[in-house]
């Protein structure tokens, strides 16, 4: 099975509609077909809870919503993986030094060039450090053609 790695912003703009795009919408569907697998480093799923829950608060969501929404991700071919305690005081924070990320966007990098899978991000500083680190994004036409890539 093909392996992408998933970003929360791509994640979380399928739960709001004013932030939905074709390309996000395309690799829902290709998680929803289970035609790929997201992979995810184990932080993910308390961004994803963390923003959820302030955009409750907020009022950009219902508990329902949340509720609804979080049932689709369970439901997804997403894996996650460890992030062992050591490569925070190393390699991440090397990654986020030399790009210019935060520690958590250094954790995506980190793991996409670990297992060598592309990114999907909607998220503008961790896209250019990828570039720049060679790491694939994940596209519309890479979806559809990853070995062109």
């Amino acid at each position: 099975m093909n392996r992408f790695l998933l970003d929360s912003s791509i994640a979380l703009s399928w739960c709001f509609e004013d932030e939905v795009e074709p390309g996000a919408e395309a690799m829902l569907d290709a998680l929803t077909t289970r035609q790929w697998e997201a992979v995810v480093p184990a932080l993910w799923f308390l961004e994803i809870a963390n923003v959820l829950l302030l955009s409750e608060k907020r009022g950009r969501l219902t508990r329902s919503r949340r509720t609804d929404y979080l049932q689709i991700l369970q439901d997804l071919p997403i894996t996650s993986v460890a992030i062992p305690e050591a490569r925070a005081y190393g390699a991440l924070l090397n990654l986020a030094e030399r790009y210019d990320l935060t520690i958590y966007d250094s954790c995506y990098l980190d793991l996409a060039l670990e297992k060598h899978y592309p990114l999907a991000t909607k998220d503008a500083a961790l896209e250019k450090a990828a570039k720049k680190a060679g790491v694939p994004i994940v596209t519309t036409a890479f979806l559809k053609h990853p070995r062109d890539f």
